[in-house]
């Protein structure tokens, strides 16, 4: 049986479950990430970008996509579909922070008529930060003051429509 997350958008004090039951945290330990064409290197003193795509299923904290190690040198993005209505409304990935970061979140939905939020939720669940506009089509962004040894999830939230979407983390 999936458990899905459910939460309503005006729900300020909300958390996000973990997976229940042992028998269904199962963290993706081996995740293959490919570098950009440039060969990995910089270009304008920005970070090398590793792209991966998400892989199912991600919608509990406890099976959550691990995009690895996160640090200021850090530039990522992920490709996901979600429903919006459906089966599979939520995206969840897995942060390791390994040295104090700003970190700027976005998440751009392919359709125009899709709502995504984006959530940043700690270890235990509890959100800490939210990004939502409310308008369909919109980019979700925003910065978030990550901490050296801090395990974090981002959370893609769909509303209205199935749409893909780009999610980007990069440090600073």
């Amino acid at each position: 049986m999936k458990h899905r997350i459910q939460v309503s958008r005006t729900d300020r004090n909300a958390s996000l479950p973990r997976a229940l039951g042992a028998a269904s945290l199962c963290l993706l330990a081996s995740v293959a990430l490919t570098a950009c064409s440039d060969g990995g290197k910089k270009k304008s003193g920005l970070a090398p970008v590793t792209q991966t795509a998400e892989v199912e299923p991600n919608d509990l904290l406890g099976s959550a996509f691990a995009l690895g190690n996160i640090s200021r040198s850090s530039n990522l993005v992920a490709t996901g579909d979600i429903d919006g209505l459906g089966a599979d409304q939520y995206d969840a990935y897995q942060l390791t922070i390994t040295e104090n970061a700003s970190l700027k979140l976005a998440v751009e939905p392919s359709a125009s008529n899709s709502d995504v939020d984006l959530w940043v939720a700690s270890a235990d669940g509890t959100v800490q930060m939210r990004f939502e506009s409310g308008t369909a089509g919109a980019t979700e962004q925003g910065t978030y003051a990550a901490t050296k040894g801090e395990t974090l999830y981002v959370v893609v939230l769909a509303f209205d429509a199935d749409t893909s979407y780009e999610l980007s983390v990069a440090g600073s």
